[in-house]
């Protein structure tokens, strides 16, 4: 799946530099709970986490909501263990084609960023940052995912960057 190799070589790249990077399976809205707990234990095993790395599922997801209620899930169970820790960064790839409906990707990438910039505030007192990049997986999103969840980007917090890509780079 695309997403999960942006998600693989984002954190192949963060961790050679740091150990405590996590990613999240693309099922990780499935059960709240679960996640929490593997996050908890991440957080044992290195004594905190630096980042969490969310590309988004898989397959197109069933609907305007049903993308949102994954998005706040993931969030609200990231969001406890980071600011328990009271550091660490989130970073989430929102898929310009994640519904099946082409008339809703719009409200949801806006929504989800949206969604961002409001765990970025509600998580800032923590010193917890969240961020997103919108676009469709390829280099220049790897690369800004790799950025926003590293310590370089400790002053970056509410971003949701969107990126274009047209054969190869920026416009």
């Amino acid at each position: 799946m695309i997403g999960d190799h942006l998600a693989e070589t984002c954190v192949a790249v963060l961790r050679g530099e740091f150990d405590n990077v996590v990613r999240l399976p693309g099922n990780a809205a499935a059960d709240e709970a679960a996640l929490e707990e593997a996050l908890n234990a991440q957080t044992a095993r290195h004594g905190g986490i630096v980042a969490v790395i969310d590309a988004g599922r898989g397959a197109p997801a069933s609907g305007l909501m049903a993308a949102l209620g994954e998005h706040f899930r993931i969030g609200k169970a990231v969001g406890r263990v980071l600011c328990d820790q009271k550091s660490g960064s989130f970073v989430s790839f929102i898929r310009r084609d994640a519904l099946s409906s082409p008339s809703e990707n719009p409200a949801y990438t806006e929504a989800a960023g949206m969604l961002c910039k409001t765990l970025a505030c509600e998580w800032a007192a923590s010193g917890v940052r969240a961020n997103a990049v919108v676009g469709h997986a390829g280099p220049a999103s790897t690369e800004m995912m790799c950025f926003l969840a590293s310590p370089w980007a400790s002053y970056v917090t509410g971003s949701v960057t969107e990126l274009h890509e047209h054969g190869g780079g920026q416009h």
